[in-house]
């Protein structure tokens, strides 16, 4: 039993110094004599037991900190990318207002700064905002001239007929055809008729184009708007001197007043009597 005893711390002894020596851990931790008894044998497994255990515990936190060394390698790369990714972004953002802002130059060898790059842009959004400003008050004008001028144009065309204005193209070549003889019967009848009719020509007009005949009842509204806009003194006054003027450009009623009567009745004449002669006109002065 006592050969035992000794064998078995023989051997603890032997495999405990034989672990000293491969962990590199000096002898002087290996506390046991031979006189302790069996608690000896069981301090020594205790130191053997704590020793692999520590060998494992710091393999292990050498590998949780080698991998905690690789992330955050990784992580630092990351934020480093990250960072160069977010500082290309703001070099662009700043390289597109440089060439939307016109007010910044992009032909000149100098660079331009962020800060003027910042202060161009917002004057050129002031800027921006100020015309908008302009136009929307323009805008605002020009839909209240619209709005008069379809007011206007609702009045102008409460003033029609109802029924609207005749096709008279063939009717007034025909009533022009009526005047024409008319004014030829009574210009040879008496001279001082044509006179007349190139006063009334002009009313003539103006009457074939507002007077409607359509019915007795637009005849007689349409009849009394006439009168009312070209009857009046303040529009028949420019229209006879506008007449009277031709009058006397085209014949002699001035110069030599004697001829004026012979040609009065030319004029009204019918074609085959304006073919003959006219008599020559006298330019009297003084």
């Amino acid at each position: 039993m006592a050969c035992t005893r000794n064998c078995s711390r023989k051997t603890v002894e032997s495999l405990a110094k034989l672990s000293l020596r491969v962990n590199d851990i000096p002898a002087e931790f290996l506390v046991c004599e031979a006189d302790e008894g069996d608690t000896s044998i069981d301090l020594l497994m205790a130191q053997m037991l704590q020793m692999e255990f520590d060998k494992e515990a710091d393999k292990m936190l050498k590998r949780e900190q080698d991998n905690y060394n690789r992330n955050s390698k990784d992580r630092r790369g990351d934020g480093q990318s990250a960072e160069q990714k977010r500082r290309q972004q703001i070099k662009s953002g700043f390289e597109l207002l440089a060439e939307l802002i016109p007010t910044i130059p992009t032909n000149t060898t100098s660079k331009t700064s962020k800060a003027n790059v910042l202060v161009k842009t917002i004057e050129f959004i002031t800027k921006l905002d100020d015309e908008k400003g302009e136009m929307e008050k323009e805008m605002d004008v020009l839909s209240q001239e619209i709005e008069a001028l379809n007011d206007a144009i609702t009045q102008c065309q409460s003033k029609l007929p109802a029924t609207g204005l005749p096709a008279v193209s063939q009717q007034k070549e025909h009533l022009d055809q009526m005047l024409q003889m008319y004014i030829q019967d009574q210009t040879a009848r008496d001279w001082r008729f044509y006179v007349f009719s190139k006063l009334v020509s002009p009313l003539f007009e103006s009457y074939c184009k507002t007077v409607s005949t359509a019915n007795t009842d637009e005849l007689g509204r349409t009849s009394q708007a006439w009168l009312d806009q070209h009857c009046d003194l303040s529009n028949l006054r420019p229209v006879v001197v506008k007449s009277l003027q031709q009058l006397c450009s085209e014949t002699s009623i001035l110069t030599d007043p004697a001829l004026f009567p012979e040609e009065a009745q030319g004029s009204a004449a019918p074609p085959a009597y304006n073919q003959r002669p006219k008599p020559e006109k006298t330019w009297q002065f003084g």
